[in-house]
C-alpha cells in the first residue's frame, strides 16, 4: 500500500490544484525534469535525495486532481496523441517507472564484486501497516531519508516503491502502449521485474514486506497477456522452490 500524504504536504498540493495559472501537463513536465536531473547543492555531501519525495508528491497530485481536470487532461491526451506524441507519453512513463525501480532495488545488494546477482540486504524493512501515527511514518522516513549518502546505502523508501509500482504500473502501461505496441513494453517490465524477483526469491522474516509487495506486483502484471514473455521462466523457478509456500498466505493473493 501507498503511503497516504501527511497534512503539510496535502496543503502543498492544495496549493497547487488551486494555481489556475499553472496547468497539469507543466507539473508533470516539472516532476519529470527534476527526477531526471535532480539539482545539486553545492558544497553539502550528505544532502537529501530529491526524487523520491518529488515522486510522492506528483503521485499525491494526480490523485487530488478532480474528476473535470481528468476528463480535460484525457482530452489533452488525446490531442497530443493524434500529434504523433505517442513515443512521447511512452518515454516519460518508462522513465517514471525506471525512477521508482531504483527506488524499489534500493535494499537490495550485488553478490559479489563481479556478479550481476542481487540479493536482499540483511536489514529491517519499514513496512506502512507496522506504524500506527501518520505522522511519526513521515518524520521517520524523512530523517532517514536525509542519512542517505550514496544510491548503496540502505532505503526507507523500497517497500513503498513496490508498492506503488503494483499500484499503477500494469494499469500505466495498459493505457500508454496501444494494442499493437504492447510488445514495446516487455523490456521496461523485465528492467523492472529485475529488482523484484530478489525479495521474492529470500523467505526470511525481515524480508516479508517486500515479499508481500513484490507478489501484489507480479500479480497485477500477470493479468496481462502480453507480460507472460518476461516473467514466466522465474515465476515457474519460483513455485519449484519448495520455500516459497513457506510465506503468509496475504503473499500470493
Amino acid at each position: 500500500m501507498v503511503p497516504a500524504a501527511s497534512a503539510s504536504q496535502l496543503t502543498l498540493v492544495d496549493l497547487i490544484c488551486a494555481l489556475n495559472t499553472l496547468q497539469t501537463d507543466t507539473v508533470l513536465h516539472l516532476v519529470k525534469e527534476v527526477v531526471k536531473r535532480p539539482p545539486q547543492v553545492r558544497g553539502d555531501e550528505k544532502s537529501p535525495l530529491v526524487d523520491v519525495p518529488v515522486l510522492q508528491f506528483c503521485y499525491a497530485f494526480i490523485q487530488s486532481i478532480l474528476g473535470l481536470k481528468l476528463i480535460v487532461s484525457q482530452q489533452h491526451a488525446e490531442r497530443l496523441r493524434n500529434k504523433n506524441s505517442q513515443p512521447g507519453e511512452q518515454e516519460g512513463s518508462k522513465r517514471f517507472a525506471e525512477a521508482v525501480g531504483n527506488i524499489a532495488g534500493s535494499s537490495l545488494e550485488q553478490t559479489s564484486w563481479l556478479s550481476r546477482n542481487l540479493e536482499v540486504k540483511a536489514q529491517p524493512q519499514i513496512s506502512l501497516e507496522e506504524s500506527d501515527d501518520e505522522e511519526d511514518l513521515h518524520a521517520d522516513a524523512a530523517a532517514a531519508a536525509s542519512a542517505m549518502v550514496s544510491a548503496s546505502a540502505p532505503s526507507v523508501y523500497s517497500v513503498q516503491a513496490l508498492s506503488l509500482l503494483a499500484e499503477v504500473l500494469a494499469s500505466l502501461l495498459d493505457m500508454v502502449y496501444r494494442s499493437d505496441e504492447k510488445e514495446k513494453a516487455v523490456p521496461l517490465i523485465s528492467r523492472l521485474l529485475y529488482y523484484v524477483f530478489p525479495y521474492l526469491r529470500n523467505h526470511s522474516a525481515y524480508n516479508a514486506p517486500s515479499f508481500r509487495a513484490g507478489a501484489q506486483l507480479l500479480s497485477s502484471l500477470s493479468g496481462y497477456a502480453y507480460t507472460k514473455r518476461a516473467w514466466k521462466k522465474e515465476v515457474l523457478e519460483l513455485f519449484l522452490d519448495p520455500a516459497f509456500f513457506q510465506m503468509d498466505t496475504s503473499c500470493v493473493q
